[in-house]
């Protein structure tokens, strides 16, 4: 990286963390110069928001006066709309680090869209060698053979399953049975195994399905005797329940969303969506000009791009002008 011509020309700003010894946590915003690797300001409190990073940089500029251009990562504070909105009313520009590896236009539908991250990973490994460790997505990405696909290729999904086995009438869920893999069965709340099968031969009626779903069910006079059949199955004779075939990872998905890694995650993902704000408020793509899904293929892959070199010039100082003696 070339060296800045002079102090004061590009601010990088960053958070730090700590915690007391009663466990309550500290974060620390930290603004330096580039050039003169000067500490301008340490801002210490146990939250700061958007907003509150907003009013310590117009203190700080009323001080330094502005700068060219600030440096930051793509945190939730620095993604906010707080933020955004400070940059448009300051004309200042603000530079992420990311770079757009890859892009892919598709029509919005789901299975369009799913499909195309299975496209974009197999092509960045094949002609760049990346291959992430975890993926960041909404729950629109949730399901299960996108899930098992992830899984298989050792990629954490930090993804929101995408579940509707969930009851609201009260009545015991999915979630409350136990899953005992090597006996291939449930174990409901008061003990009783639900079995797939019962007998040596396999029933089709039983067996898995052609959309990967294998049933299991209690014993009839388990269920009719049992002490909390008004919790379990009040209108059935016996409790079934269905597996999906890829419910290892989406177990794995809901053990990873029960971690504070994830929580971080969430946060994180703000950073493309900042992305196709800056598409149209900053580079003024506010629809497609180019027709159908190869013209918006194109467009989004040019867009992308002068994101990148728009990034890759503010990493560069302005050419310095010689003076004429």
């Amino acid at each position: 990286m070339v060296l800045l011509g002079g102090p004061n020309q590009r601010w990088s700003l960053d958070f730090v963390s700590d915690a007391f010894t009663d466990s309550r946590r500290i974060r620390i915003l930290t603004i330096v110069d580039d050039r003169t690797r000067k500490n301008l300001a340490l801002i210490a409190d146990t939250s700061l928001s958007g907003l509150r990073v907003a009013r310590e940089l117009d203190r700080i500029i009323v001080e330094r006066r502005m700068p060219g251009t600030f440096v930051s990562d793509n945190g939730t504070e620095f993604t906010s709309m707080s933020i955004f909105n400070w940059v448009q009313n300051t004309g200042i520009d603000w530079h992420y680090n990311s770079v757009n590896v890859d892009v892919e236009g598709t029509r919005s539908i789901r299975q369009a869209e799913v499909g195309s991250v299975r496209t974009m990973l197999d092509r960045i490994k094949e002609q760049h060698g990346i291959d992430p460790e975890q993926l960041i997505a909404d729950s629109a990405y949730g399901s299960g053979p996108m899930l098992g696909w992830l899984v298989d290729r050792d990629i954490s999904p930090h993804i929101p399953v995408l579940d509707k086995a969930g009851r609201t009438d009260g009545t015991w869920s999915r979630t409350d049975f136990e899953w005992d893999p090597e006996n291939n069965q449930y174990i409901c709340p008061e003990g009783e195994p639900l079995n797939q099968f019962r007998r040596n031969y396999s029933d089709a009626n039983r067996g898995p399905s052609g959309k990967g779903v294998a049933k299991y069910q209690a014993l009839m006079h388990a269920c009719q005797t049992c002490p909390s059949n008004m919790k379990c199955c009040p209108k059935a004779d016996a409790r079934k329940i269905t597996r999906q075939e890829h419910e290892d990872a989406r177990q794995l998905a809901r053990d990873i969303a029960k971690t504070r890694q994830y929580a971080i995650s969430m946060q994180l993902r703000k950073k493309v969506e900042m992305l196709f704000a800056q598409l149209k408020r900053i580079l003024g793509l506010g629809r497609l000009r180019l027709r159908g899904p190869c013209g918006a293929n194109d467009e989004f892959l040019l867009a992308a791009t002068a994101q990148n070199l728009r990034k890759l010039a503010k990493t560069f100082s302005a050419p310095q002008q010689t003076r004429k003696a």
